[in-house]
């Protein structure tokens, strides 16, 4: 063994995400420059939508304990040569069909990734006397939202401008580290090999969640939240050309700034330590205020403060979501959970993406900033009242 269990869980989650993020950005900045449309951009983050359903109930069970170590492997190899056909179809400048069957294809690869990291950080957690899910998730968290997106996303966007090619070459060499760290490391392989507890699929998930109303809450919220960003964050490069009149290289700098507030958040929340319901209720009420502030605005000093907001709830809304679907489900379902709830969110940014590429082209760039605004505005409320209850429920059960 080369590599702790922790460190080489968050090498690979931080190779894993670098390269996922550097892909994010690349993709709508280049066929954005080769087509000029927004529904065109909105389609090519919509074809991993549809994968992502396939996967849910396959990615469920490869997330299974005594799969987990396997899957991080060998799906990161395949990630990899996928990613080389993307990179040589940038360079014919073959922005079609064969390059959205490669994004489909990634997609459907990224829905048993991320399955069986969630059950990774799981044994991994159990395993160590130190840390435990909550704290290894705050770690993960850091490194995954605010190292990597703070470098991939603003790499990913002046690839995608000028070199494509080069972005995803480098997607797949991060791709090709993270199934190598892997390899290097006995991550999981002990709890792995003593597993006897069968890992349920997606329909048990769901049964658990729904006996579950404020997990189910989560779930809901984050997919509205997804959805929301789908419709702002992932038509972003047009928003900045079409709305506020700024060259496309621009969206590097922008996702810069939104990556490092990200990042200095994720540090600012964690350092703090606070209580996960309190700041689930909370965590979307400034994505209310930045969509707002976006589509209101006119100055790129607006879109800036916007971006900020933005990236302050969604860096609490990570930390403090994904240790909760982390540490609550019980052993046997908590693959099925992470695999649907994952899933789920994936699904709406990539549905959000498309509608708000075609709305943009049918009326204008503000009506997609404005739909982001209500559907953000009504989850952030149920939200609320959601952690209120569970909060009085907790204090009910510790008199009790």
């Amino acid at each position: 063994m080369l590599i702790g269990d922790e460190g080489a869980l968050i090498a690979t989650g931080t190779l894993d995400r670098f390269g996922d993020l550097i892909r994010r950005a690349a993709v709508p900045v280049a066929v954005y420059s080769a087509t000029g449309s927004a529904s065109a951009v909105g389609t090519v983050f919509a074809v991993s939508f549809i994968p992502h359903l396939i996967m849910l109930g396959v990615s469920s069970r490869l997330g299974a304990p005594n799969k987990a170590r396997g899957s991080l492997i060998w799906f990161n190899l395949a990630r990899f040569a996928v990613s080389l056909v993307m990179m040589a179809l940038a360079i014919r400048g073959d922005y079609g069909y064969r390059f959205l069957t490669t994004i489909f294809i990634l997609a459907a690869l990224t829905a048993v990734i991320e399955a069986a990291f969630g059950t990774a950080t799981r044994l991994v957690s159990q395993q160590s006397a130190v840390a435990d899910t909550q704290k290894l998730n705050a770690r993960l968290s850091t490194w995954q939202n605010g190292v990597a997106a703070t470098v991939g996303s603003p790499l990913g966007g002046w690839l995608g401008a000028i070199l494509p090619p080069v972005a995803f070459a480098i997607d797949a060499v991060t791709y090709l580290l993270a199934a190598l760290t892997i390899r290097w490391s006995d991550i999981a392989k002990e709890a792995a090999s003593r597993a006897n507890t069968a890992s349920h699929g997606v329909a048990e998930a769901v049964r658990w969640l729904r006996q579950n109303p404020f997990n189910l809450a989560i779930v809901f919220t984050t997919v509205a939240l997804q959805l929301a960003s789908g419709l702002t964050l992932g038509n972003l490069i047009v928003v900045a050309v079409d709305q506020y009149g700024l060259p496309d290289w621009i969206f590097g700098v922008l996702t810069l700034i939104f990556t490092s507030t990200g990042f200095v958040g994720s540090l600012f929340i964690s350092r703090r330590s606070p209580d996960p319901v309190a700041l689930l209720g909370v965590a979307a009420l400034p994505s209310v205020i930045g969509y707002l502030a976006i589509s209101l605005g006119s100055s790129p000093a607006v879109l800036i403060v916007g971006l900020v907001a933005l990236a302050l709830s969604i860096a609490g809304w990570n930390i403090a979501s994904a240790g909760r679907m982390q540490s609550d489900p019980p052993d046997d379902v908590v693959g099925g959970v992470l695999a649907f709830w994952r899933s789920a969110g994936v699904a709406a940014i990539a549905a959000g993406s498309a509608i708000g590429g075609f709305l943009i082209d049918a009326t204008d760039t503000v009506n997609a900033i404005v739909l982001s605004t209500v559907v953000c505005a009504v989850a952030a409320g149920i939200m609320a009242l959601g952690a209120r209850r569970e909060r009085t429920t907790l204090s009910f059960a510790d008199v009790s």
